[in-house]
């Protein structure tokens, strides 16, 4: 997808620290059967939900709709709110918001023998004829729940990494500009000027409201949604955190050690075309480390070349992609 952004959306670029992000990716089906550092798991998350009453959090992550959490609805205000300001975003959220939230609802409910066990069915059924206040409560209620048996425990260490992500991010945006930075923040990411590339999604749209970026260490998937409710077309991008000294993806076995673990990671940064200068602010080395390698892999025929203007810009080759990407 092809997402063009005004002036007045790249001037408000702001990060978050936000609580309900980071329980909308733990909610995600794509959510990593295994993460680092202790964190809750695709296990643990199902764990949470087989054993506490919350059949709309269910229902969501069965249908993979835990995408419809507004995120953009509310706003950039805080970059770090609290649990309880963010329920009570929800709780209080617009009749448009809720109603948004209700249809979605009841998509599931029509196809609930694929999405719901059949003894969530009826609590399903009670919370769509409810009406869209008691509907917000619920789902505020039932967010609220999952938070204290999942991820409570677990937020000062969450947040600290993403506040050292924003840290880090902070200092390509001063070094080099915010499409610098947008540019680096995931490989399927690549921005150019005002407008954002996405590697996985067909169409193109225009954003002239807020954009708002989420990091968290739960995934190495990056999550974009574009806020069709709002007639300013906000953008919120989820992406995976990164401590200040680490790199993209660190890939150990027989093919890093082969072209040795920097090469490989540029080469899997290289799917897309980039620049020197470019790979150099995503992967934190000095643009002569990075112009020695690319020669070398341009050498072994792993890499082309093209110029544009006065930018040179390298992409992986066929023979790259057949073997050495294709993992």
């Amino acid at each position: 997808m092809r997402i063009s952004l005004s002036a007045d959306s790249l001037a408000s670029v702001r990060f978050v620290i936000s609580p309900l992000a980071h329980m909308r990716v733990a909610l995600h089906p794509r959510h990593p059967r295994f993460l680092r550092n202790g964190y809750p798991n695709s296990q643990d998350v199902q764990a949470v939900l087989c054993r506490r009453s919350l059949p709309l959090l269910r229902a969501l992550r069965r249908s993979g709709g835990s995408h419809e959490f507004p995120l953009a609805d509310f706003g950039l205000e805080e970059f770090r709110p609290d649990i309880d300001t963010e329920l009570n975003r929800v709780t209080d959220a617009s009749s448009t918001t809720a109603a948004g939230f209700m249809a979605h609802a009841h998509r599931l409910a029509s196809s609930a023998h694929q999405v719901a066990p059949d003894a969530d069915a009826p609590s399903l059924q009670r919370i769509l004829l409810s009406g869209e206040r008691a509907f917000a409560h619920q789902l505020a209620d039932e967010l609220s729940d999952f938070w204290k048996h999942c991820l409570a425990r677990h937020w000062s260490s969450v947040a600290s990494r993403a506040e050292e992500d924003v840290e880090k991010r902070g200092r390509i945006a001063a070094r080099n500009g915010l499409t610098m930075m947008l540019d680096a923040l995931h490989p399927a990411i690549s921005c150019r000027k005002h407008t954002i590339d996405l590697k996985t999604r067909e169409g193109v749209a225009c954003v002239n409201g807020k954009v708002g970026l989420y990091p968290t260490a739960l995934t190495r998937d990056c999550l974009v949604d574009l806020n069709a409710r709002d007639a300013a077309g906000g953008l919120s991008i989820t992406y995976p955190a990164t401590s200040g000294d680490e790199t993209d993806e660190q890939t150990p076995g027989a093919l890093s050690d082969v072209l040795g673990p920097s090469r490989l990671i540029l080469l899997r940064s290289l799917r897309e075309p980039r620049t020197t200068t470019q790979l150099a602010v995503r992967h934190h080395m000095s643009p002569s480390t990075v112009s020695y390698h690319l020669s070398r892999l341009h050498k072994a025929g792993w890499l082309i070349r093209t110029r544009s203007g006065n930018s040179v810009y390298y992409r992986c080759s066929e023979e790259a992609e057949r073997f050495a990407l294709s993992s």
